[in-house]
Protein backbone atom coordinates (compact mmCIF):
# COMPACT_ATOMS: atom_id res chain seq x y z
CA UNK A 1 0.00 0.00 0.00
CA UNK A 2 1.43 3.37 -1.02
CA UNK A 3 1.55 6.16 1.49
CA UNK A 4 0.27 9.62 0.62
CA UNK A 5 3.85 10.82 0.08
CA UNK A 6 4.41 8.11 -2.53
CA UNK A 7 1.27 9.07 -4.42
CA UNK A 8 0.99 11.88 -6.93
CA UNK A 9 -0.98 14.00 -4.47
CA UNK A 10 2.00 15.94 -3.14
CA UNK A 11 4.24 15.74 -6.22
CA UNK A 12 2.20 17.43 -8.95
CA UNK A 13 2.35 21.11 -9.84
CA UNK A 14 -1.20 21.70 -8.62
CA UNK A 15 -0.02 21.60 -4.98
CA UNK A 16 2.57 24.26 -5.80
CA UNK A 17 -0.17 26.49 -7.24
CA UNK A 18 -2.25 25.90 -4.10
CA UNK A 19 0.60 26.80 -1.76
CA UNK A 20 1.36 29.94 -3.78
CA UNK A 21 -2.31 30.94 -3.61
CA UNK A 22 -2.43 30.26 0.12
CA UNK A 23 0.65 32.44 0.69
CA UNK A 24 -0.62 35.23 -1.55
CA UNK A 25 -4.04 35.33 0.12
CA UNK A 26 -2.44 35.25 3.59
CA UNK A 27 -0.22 38.20 2.63
CA UNK A 28 -3.03 40.16 0.98
CA UNK A 29 -5.35 39.45 3.90
CA UNK A 30 -2.82 40.76 6.38
CA UNK A 31 -1.96 43.87 4.34
CA UNK A 32 -5.35 44.80 2.85
CA UNK A 33 -8.42 44.94 5.08
CA UNK A 34 -10.71 44.76 2.02
CA UNK A 35 -9.62 41.15 1.43
CA UNK A 36 -9.99 40.23 5.09
CA UNK A 37 -13.54 41.61 5.16
CA UNK A 38 -14.80 39.84 2.02
CA UNK A 39 -16.32 36.39 2.68
CA UNK A 40 -17.76 36.18 -0.84
CA UNK A 41 -14.56 34.59 -2.08
CA UNK A 42 -15.52 31.59 0.05
CA UNK A 43 -18.82 31.40 -1.85
CA UNK A 44 -16.80 31.12 -5.03
CA UNK A 45 -14.61 28.45 -3.48
CA UNK A 46 -17.61 26.34 -2.41
CA UNK A 47 -19.22 26.60 -5.86
CA UNK A 48 -15.98 25.87 -7.67
CA UNK A 49 -15.23 22.87 -5.49
CA UNK A 50 -18.66 21.34 -6.04
CA UNK A 51 -18.35 21.94 -9.80
CA UNK A 52 -14.94 20.26 -9.80
CA UNK A 53 -16.47 17.23 -8.06
CA UNK A 54 -18.95 16.94 -10.94
CA UNK A 55 -16.16 17.16 -13.52
CA UNK A 56 -14.08 14.55 -11.69
CA UNK A 57 -17.06 12.22 -11.56
CA UNK A 58 -17.60 12.66 -15.30
CA UNK A 59 -13.91 12.04 -16.05
CA UNK A 60 -13.87 8.96 -13.83
CA UNK A 61 -16.98 7.70 -15.63
CA UNK A 62 -15.13 8.04 -18.94
CA UNK A 63 -12.17 6.10 -17.55
CA UNK A 64 -14.44 3.36 -16.23
CA UNK A 65 -16.13 3.18 -19.63
CA UNK A 66 -12.69 2.51 -21.16
CA UNK A 67 -12.09 -0.38 -18.74
CA UNK A 68 -13.05 -3.42 -20.71
CA UNK A 69 -11.21 -6.64 -19.89
CA UNK A 70 -8.38 -6.04 -22.37
CA UNK A 71 -7.74 -2.46 -21.28
CA UNK A 72 -7.86 -3.46 -17.61
CA UNK A 73 -5.21 -6.13 -18.32
CA UNK A 74 -3.08 -3.55 -20.11
CA UNK A 75 -3.32 -1.14 -17.16
CA UNK A 76 -2.66 -3.95 -14.69
CA UNK A 77 0.60 -4.68 -16.50
CA UNK A 78 1.83 -1.10 -16.03
CA UNK A 79 3.94 0.12 -13.11
CA UNK A 80 0.98 1.75 -11.34
CA UNK A 81 -1.69 -0.76 -12.27
CA UNK A 82 -5.43 -0.11 -12.40
CA UNK A 83 -5.42 1.44 -8.90
CA UNK A 84 -2.71 3.88 -10.00
CA UNK A 85 -4.78 4.88 -13.02
CA UNK A 86 -7.75 5.71 -10.81
CA UNK A 87 -5.79 7.35 -7.96
CA UNK A 88 -5.53 10.89 -9.45
CA UNK A 89 -9.32 11.02 -9.83
CA UNK A 90 -9.88 9.94 -6.24
CA UNK A 91 -7.25 12.36 -4.91
CA UNK A 92 -8.75 15.30 -6.80
CA UNK A 93 -12.24 14.40 -5.56
CA UNK A 94 -11.00 14.23 -1.96
CA UNK A 95 -9.23 17.60 -2.15
CA UNK A 96 -12.32 19.10 -3.80
CA UNK A 97 -14.57 17.78 -1.04
CA UNK A 98 -12.23 19.13 1.64
CA UNK A 99 -12.19 22.48 -0.16
CA UNK A 100 -15.99 22.66 -0.17
CA UNK A 101 -16.19 21.74 3.53
CA UNK A 102 -13.47 24.19 4.61
CA UNK A 103 -15.03 27.01 2.59
CA UNK A 104 -18.55 26.28 3.84
CA UNK A 105 -17.25 26.13 7.41
CA UNK A 106 -15.52 29.46 6.81
CA UNK A 107 -18.79 31.02 5.67
CA UNK A 108 -20.55 29.63 8.73
CA UNK A 109 -18.07 30.99 11.29
CA UNK A 110 -17.18 34.21 9.42
CA UNK A 111 -19.34 36.56 11.54
CA UNK A 112 -17.67 35.46 14.80
CA UNK A 113 -14.13 34.78 13.50
CA UNK A 114 -11.30 37.12 14.49
CA UNK A 115 -9.41 38.81 11.63
CA UNK A 116 -6.50 36.34 11.66
CA UNK A 117 -8.93 33.39 11.41
CA UNK A 118 -10.79 35.06 8.53
CA UNK A 119 -7.54 35.41 6.61
CA UNK A 120 -6.59 31.78 7.31
CA UNK A 121 -10.02 30.49 6.30
CA UNK A 122 -9.95 32.55 3.12
CA UNK A 123 -6.42 31.43 2.24
CA UNK A 124 -7.24 27.78 2.99
CA UNK A 125 -10.48 27.77 1.01
CA UNK A 126 -8.98 29.51 -2.00
CA UNK A 127 -5.75 27.49 -1.87
CA UNK A 128 -7.70 24.24 -1.87
CA UNK A 129 -9.96 25.51 -4.68
CA UNK A 130 -6.93 26.33 -6.82
CA UNK A 131 -5.49 22.89 -6.02
CA UNK A 132 -8.63 21.17 -7.28
CA UNK A 133 -8.98 23.41 -10.33
CA UNK A 134 -5.41 22.83 -11.50
CA UNK A 135 -5.76 19.16 -10.61
CA UNK A 136 -8.83 18.96 -12.84
CA UNK A 137 -6.83 20.36 -15.75
CA UNK A 138 -4.32 17.59 -15.11
CA UNK A 139 -7.18 15.04 -15.07
CA UNK A 140 -8.24 16.20 -18.53
CA UNK A 141 -4.75 15.40 -19.81
CA UNK A 142 -4.74 12.03 -18.00
CA UNK A 143 -8.17 11.12 -19.40
CA UNK A 144 -7.06 12.11 -22.90
CA UNK A 145 -3.99 9.86 -22.56
CA UNK A 146 -6.25 6.99 -21.53
CA UNK A 147 -8.41 7.67 -24.58
CA UNK A 148 -5.39 7.60 -26.91
CA UNK A 149 -4.09 4.42 -25.29
CA UNK A 150 -7.50 2.77 -25.46
CA UNK A 151 -7.74 3.67 -29.16
CA UNK A 152 -4.38 1.96 -29.74
CA UNK A 153 -5.43 -1.22 -27.93
CA UNK A 154 -6.14 -3.25 -31.12
CA UNK A 155 -2.72 -2.25 -32.47
CA UNK A 156 -1.02 -3.23 -29.20
CA UNK A 157 -2.86 -6.56 -29.11
CA UNK A 158 -1.85 -7.32 -32.71
CA UNK A 159 1.80 -6.51 -31.96
CA UNK A 160 1.65 -8.77 -28.89
CA UNK A 161 0.20 -11.65 -30.91
CA UNK A 162 2.86 -11.19 -33.61
CA UNK A 163 5.66 -11.15 -31.04
CA UNK A 164 4.23 -14.23 -29.34
CA UNK A 165 3.93 -16.04 -32.68
CA UNK A 166 7.55 -15.20 -33.59
CA UNK A 167 8.79 -16.36 -30.18
CA UNK A 168 7.23 -19.81 -30.56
Amino acid sequence: MNTAWESTLFQAWDIRAALATFGLVEWLGETHWQVRDNPHLLDVSVGLSVAVLAVVLAALSILVAFLNEDYAQLLAATKRGVAGAIRPYVETAIVSGVSAVVSAFGLFVWPIAPPWARVTLLASGLGLAVWTTVGTVELVAITARHGRLRARLPEIEAAYRDAKRRAS
